[in-house]
């Protein structure tokens, strides 16, 4: 791309690159400027912990050897490629989407799977943990505008909504009339139960498992993120997510993936 005199490359990251379950020191929740971030917490406002949370932005500095899982250590290495064309010349601008939902996702992702499958009564119990979560079609938005007006050799978070598990489940059960799981499940009794699932997936069904060993080590270290940076500097807004997630299940209604 730089050969051949590339205007810009914009380089799709993720979030998951900016969290690890390794022990870390509490970081502030105010911004280089000593602005404090006005990230959406839903959480919060519906009975949560997530003012107890530092909210994570793209000043996030971590190691090959802080990922979680192979998917991140892939994106991290990946990541470092553009950082390195960057300083070698080559306007390239990253972005990092959080955890994105909504209708379209016609291969049902990891988000898509998980919310499906508190929707059909597969999951009998939950694993709580914090997410961000964002419209796929703002973070298609988002890669526009990080073309348009994004600063080269810089990354942004393109999330939207932080909000818990528990309360997720809270929202779905209002959109449908659905019952919900209710009971928690410890992180160990997950992490156990992830590692047999991804044992299975591997060696007998050669499909992806209910709970993935990596997401669910993500979710043992809830972390919430701030996109205030991409917010002033590209302009990129979020929809609601209760109206990303109304959208999301007409969708799999429409196309009778919902078995309750």
């Amino acid at each position: 791309a730089q050969h051949c005199g590339v205007q810009r490359v914009v380089h799709t990251s993720t979030e998951s690159i900016l969290k690890t379950d390794r022990k870390r020191e509490t970081r502030s929740i105010e911004n280089g400027t000593g602005q404090k971030h006005e990230e959406q917490n839903i959480g919060q406002a519906k009975g949560g912990t997530l003012s107890e949370e530092a909210l994570i932005d793209e000043s996030v500095q971590l190691s090959f050897e802080d990922m979680v899982g192979a998917y991140c250590q892939g994106k991290y290495l990946a990541e470092q490629e553009a950082f390195s064309a960057a300083e070698r010349g080559l306007p390239v601008v990253i972005v990092n989407p959080t955890i994105p939902i909504g209708p379209g996702d016609h291969r049902l992702t990891p988000p898509s799977r998980m919310i499906l499958g508190f929707l059909n009564g597969d999951y009998p119990a939950f694993l709580n943990s914090s997410l961000n979560m964002v419209d796929a079609r703002d973070v298609a938005i988002g890669h526009l505008l990080a073309a348009e007006k994004g600063r080269a050799g810089e990354r942004y978070l393109l999330g939207n909504t932080n909000l818990q598990l528990k309360v997720l489940l809270q929202i779905l059960n209002e959109i449908t009339g659905l019952p919900m799981p209710r009971r928690q499940v410890p992180y160990w009794l997950a992490y156990a139960v992830s590692v047999v699932q991804e044992f299975i997936a591997d060696h007998v069904t050669h499909k992806p498992p209910q709970a993935p060993l990596t997401g669910v080590r993500l979710a043992g270290s809830p972390m919430s993120f701030s996109s205030e940076k991409a917010r002033r500097e590209l302009g990129f807004v979020g929809r609601p997510v209760e109206l990303s997630l109304r959208q999301a299940v007409d969708w799999y209604r429409e196309r009778g993936l919902l078995t309750r």
